[in-house]
């Protein structure tokens, strides 16, 4: 609970002439979130302005509104008002000076990647030791989401674990600089945000400021050595204060401090005191798996025995549209994974389809949208993507998006021998879908949040209730 006297003197309002010692129960930017003693933190969007909802959040129980000072709104009496400049960034101020109230340990997770599997993985074992434990909301990773995440942590908190986006550079320095961790962890660097971040140097390199941050400032960094930037940086810097991890085939050694080997769906995991455990994967795919060894590794930095996490990850629940596995149409598996979708993402989802066909006696299909934000990269990206259908045996391919007409050209280039349709909208690609699968299928869908994906799902639903 924020104290009004706290907002005011990190805002540069001056002190609190009131003498009752005023709280709010938390900090929302969205109205529809607000709950009775909120204080409600109204944002200019690019498709909606916060202030316009003001009275909205008001109605709903807030008894505290940041807004705009250039902007006219109307405050009730009884309600506190904070006029700033810069709504964005004064919360940011008051998240910073939130966040060197809190005594709990933070983790950071960061990566191109996985970062939100990986956080709720994370969370779900930690809080088994750590009560009242602490955790980004979805993936609120952001400038806002960030801030939101450390204002809404109680002080009583026993852990307090933080996902880490970034989409321009110098947005990871920024982003610990406000978090202030104690330990951090980079799931995967891969292909990313290409039109803010340039390349896939330049996005390696945001990335493992993670790092670099932590190593100067006495900070501890879980480390997957199956990521060729990650393991490159080791080798360089050296660090003393880390643990490493890494996913790796059976008979293969790793100097890893944490080693896992997939077999089937169960991860076996060892550590160099020669502990070893068993995990069940929660969710599917070898991806999957480096994001619980990962969670694992986190664990371990805290002395977690591998019984506690083993405890800790029964509590865990998947995050909506990512690798969930749905049934019951036509006797056909459905990986939902619509959520984004990113080179490293796409590869790892159309990998874990074609295991998934292979185990059912079906075949492998992809019902697949644009991937966004790649940047002079895309048009080669999306191509990649055809290559992998091509390689994996798919036998069956529907694109949505300007960008997916680039698979379409490189499946026919590669004399593609399955069926592959481009779809004006999600309707038609639905029910081409429906008419093409048969039981013991496996399908994929997946597609950049843009493309709402999920809507041929929904579609998919719709008709075959109506056969």
């Amino acid at each position: 609970m924020i104290n009004l006297d706290f907002i005011k003197h990190f805002l540069g309002l001056g002190p609190n002439s009131i003498p009752e010692n005023i709280t709010f129960s938390g900090v929302k930017a969205d109205s529809r979130l607000v709950e009775t003693g909120d204080l409600f933190v109204a944002l200019p969007g690019e498709h909606f302005d916060g202030h316009e909802f003001i009275a909205k959040a008001i109605d709903r129980g807030a008894t505290g509104v940041i807004h705009h000072k250039d902007r006219k709104v109307n405050i009730p009496n009884g309600i506190h008002s904070f006029e700033v400049k810069e709504s964005v960034e004064s919360l940011r101020i008051l998240a910073g000076a939130w966040r060197q109230e809190l005594s709990c340990p933070v983790v950071a997770i960061c990566g191109s990647v996985g970062k939100t599997t990986t956080k709720q993985m994370a969370a779900a074992i930690l809080s088994s030791c750590f009560p009242n434990l602490a955790s980004t909301k979805a993936s609120q990773n952001g400038y806002l989401g960030i801030a939101l995440t450390l204002l809404n942590t109680p002080l009583d908190a026993g852990m307090l674990v933080v996902e880490i986006g970034i989409d321009k550079i110098g947005a990871m320095l920024e982003h610990m600089r406000l978090v202030a961790p104690d330990i951090g962890l980079i799931t995967r660097i891969d292909y990313e945000h290409l039109s803010g971040l340039g390349s896939i140097g330049s996005v390696a390199k945001e990335e493992l400021a993670c790092f670099d941050w932590l190593l100067h400032n006495h900070g501890k960094m879980v480390v997957n050595l199956s990521d060729f930037w990650q393991r490159a940086w080791v080798n360089d810097c050296r660090p003393s204060d880390m643990i490493s991890y890494e996913l790796v085939s059976e008979g293969i050694k790793s100097s890893s401090t944490i080693r896992g080997v997939l077999q089937g769906d169960v991860l076996l995991i060892s550590d160099l005191m020669g502990n070893k455990g068993e995990f069940s994967l929660p969710l599917p795919g070898s991806h999957n798996a480096s994001n619980l060894l990962g969670a694992v590794s986190v664990a371990h930095s805290f002395d977690m025995s591998l019984e506690q996490i083993s405890e800790g990850l029964s509590a865990f629940v998947p995050p909506p549209d990512r690798s969930q596995i749905r049934e019951g149409i036509k006797g056909v598996s459905f990986l939902c994974d619509y959520y984004n979708a990113s080179p490293a993402s796409m590869d790892a989802a159309l990998r874990t389809v074609s295991d998934l066909a292979e185990k059912a006696g079906g075949r492998p299909i992809a019902c697949l949208g644009d991937m966004l934000e790649l940047g002079s990269a895309e048009e080669t990206l999306h191509r990649d993507v055809a290559v992998t259908l091509s390689e994996l045996g798919f036998e069956g391919v529907f694109c949505i998006g300007d960008r997916t007409k680039w698979i379409i050209n490189e499946l026919e280039n590669l004399g593609f021998s399955g069926a592959y349709n481009y779809c004006s909208d999600l309707e038609s690609m639905t029910l081409l879908l429906h008419s093409f699968i048969s039981k013991g299928d496996a399908v994929l869908i997946k597609g950049s949040r843009q493309m709402t994906m999920e809507k041929v799902w929904e579609n998919l639903t719709l008709t075959d209730l109506g056969r």
